[in-house]
This record gives C-alpha cells, structure tokens and sequence, in this order.
C-alpha cells in the first residue's frame, strides 16, 4: 500500500467517525509508535482543512471564538455549514483546533 492509498483509507474511516481504527491502521501499514499515530492522523485531518476556500482564516477565527467560549457543537456546526464536509470532518477539525488552544 502506498502512502496515498493509505492517506484515503485514513479520511475515509475518519469520516465514518472511525478515528481510533484510523490510527490504528497508520500504527500497522507505518509499524509506527501510538503518539507518531495519532499525530500523522491528526494533521492529516489539519491539512485537508486548509485546503478549503479563501474564506478559511476568517472561519477558523469564527471556529476559535465558539470553542474559546465552550460551545464546540455551534462550532462543528458553523464549520459543517460553512464548508460542505461531513459532520465527522468538521468535529474532528474542531477537536484538532481545540487540543492547539
């Protein structure tokens, strides 16, 4: 298995809401540590997010100020709203930015 075989094996159990099995297929194919795992999946997730349109600073702040005042689901919401992804993209890339804060 190449890496972008894997990279969309990835983003596609994450999208299912299947995180764990998502690091825990990276810590098999890579014969990685648990912590290299979960970061590779991490910023996997981190940089299909930045590659949505123009508008994603301005949304990403927007995202920021709702989790800074603890209202994650209005943040998963605005960012599912705003960016057309599936709802399990959008809480993964608000616990991704949380876990930064």
């Amino acid at each position: 298995m190449n890496i972008k075989e894997l990279d969309e094996q990835i983003l596609k159990l994450c999208e299912k809401g299947r995180t764990v099995d998502a690091v825990r297929l990276y810590k098999d194919v890579m014969d990685a540590g648990l912590a290299e795992s979960k970061n590779y999946v991490d910023n996997l997730i981190e940089n299909l997010m930045k590659n949505q349109p123009e508008t994603k600073n301005s949304l990403e702040n927007q995202v920021i100020t709702l989790i800074k005042k603890g209202q994650k689901l209005q943040a998963v919401k605005l960012y599912l709203d705003n960016t057309g992804c599936s709802l399990m993209q959008a809480k993964n890339y608000v616990d991704v930015l949380a876990e930064k804060l």
